[in-house]
């Protein structure tokens, strides 16, 4: 899973997971990350997932894109990666997959161990008794 943060702007300190590809940014109501920054485009950055490549940024209209401080009109994203649209920075980042909570599964396990460890003292028991 891919995760932009805010870390300059209006909205700073927000997240947004990417989840659902082509993932567009700008002042358009309809963008996935709506931002309302100077400089920022109705439709202005678009991520998308590319089969071979990866994350993918792609400047859309005649918006200014810059990853890590250089222009750029199409680029691979990579993690850590400082995205500025307008007045805007944001920062691309791989985030782990959430893991299941395991808690019945090995609730489930231990009881099964300790069934099998108490069937196991009573055949001793009997058979020691006869």
């Amino acid at each position: 899973m891919f995760r932009l943060s805010v870390v300059e702007g209006r909205q700073r300190g927000r997240h947004e997971d990417l989840k659902r590809f082509p993932f567009v940014i700008g002042k358009n109501p309809d963008a996935q990350l709506q931002l309302r920054d100077p400089g920022v485009w109705e439709d202005h950055l678009v991520v998308e997932l590319l089969a071979k490549g990866g994350p993918t940024a792609r400047r859309l209209g005649e918006g200014v894109v810059s990853v890590n401080s250089e222009p750029v009109d199409s680029t691979k994203l990579r993690n850590g990666d400082l995205i500025s649209l307008g007045a805007a920075v944001l920062r691309f980042s791989a985030v782990p997959a959430p893991r299941k909570a395991l808690m019945v599964q090995n609730a489930a396990a231990w009881f099964l161990v300790g069934a099998i460890a108490l069937m196991e003292l009573a055949l001793l028991v009997f058979l020691l008794n006869t």
